[in-house]
């Protein structure tokens, strides 16, 4: 595209998940402003990383879900976006 530099780190894009709204855990989420209610239903929890590389984001969330999962909370929807 003319007028746009090519983005070094891939693909740009972007990954979250969705949590049970129904738990305090996803609750503290939202009151401390780190996830927010999703129009999907649940709690939407956005990567946090720096940059726009979708594949940066997708393992960040892989990683966030494995410390979650290691201390009991089940994350069963995972997305990733190209943009």
């Amino acid at each position: 595209l003319v007028g746009h530099p090519p983005e070094p780190e891939g693909e740009c894009g972007g990954a979250y998940l969705i949590l049970d709204g129904r738990n305090s855990f996803a609750r503290w989420l939202v009151t401390n402003n780190l996830a927010h209610v999703s129009n999907r239903g649940g709690v939407h929890i956005s990567a946090k990383t720096h940059g726009q590389s979708a594949e940066r984001a997708l393992a960040y969330m892989q990683a966030f879900r494995g410390v979650l999962a290691a201390n009991g909370i089940e994350i069963p929807e995972l997305h990733s976006y190209l943009d």
